[in-house]
């Protein structure tokens, strides 16, 4: 893919937005934090251990990114993909790090927050980044 005339590997997508995005990746993970609150109330705790495991998820995703090789191509299935891999292995790692850091039984019904939590957070990312142009156009008049 092509960015900014920079080229990296496909399945860095979803973490390398997020640099030129900030604002999108910031929301998005308000809105992750704002769902854990909503299903097991207000707690620094947890919203610093969903930080965290979104740290650790965004790191081992961008190793992954490096090492699994991928198709040079200008389809847009590679990094639908890629996407669909981020959003697995993001919801895999916060359960298994909450499970890890809070204790197993902790948190009632936990796959499925972790579950809601990612898909609330990557449809506030992916409206953030499709609305970024035109917040753009529309507040620097």
């Amino acid at each position: 893919m092509v960015l900014a005339d920079v080229v990296f590997p496909v399945g860095l997508e979803p973490y390398i937005l997020t640099v030129f995005l900030p604002w999108a990746g910031l929301v998005a993970l308000l809105a992750e934090v704002v769902v854990y609150s909503v299903w097991y109330g207000p707690s620094g705790r947890l919203t610093l251990f969903v930080i965290l495991s979104n740290v650790v998820s965004s790191c081992v995703g961008v190793g992954l990114a490096y090492i699994i090789p991928t198709p040079v191509t200008e389809a847009r299935l590679p990094e639908y993909i890629a996407w669909c891999v981020a959003f697995l292995l993001s919801v895999a790692i916060e359960y298994w790090f909450l499970v890890l850091v809070m204790g197993r039984g902790k948190l009632r019904r936990l796959l499925l927050a972790v579950t809601t939590a990612n898909v609330v957070s990557y449809l506030a990312f992916i409206a953030m980044a499709l609305l970024t142009p035109w917040l753009v156009k529309h507040l620097t008049k």
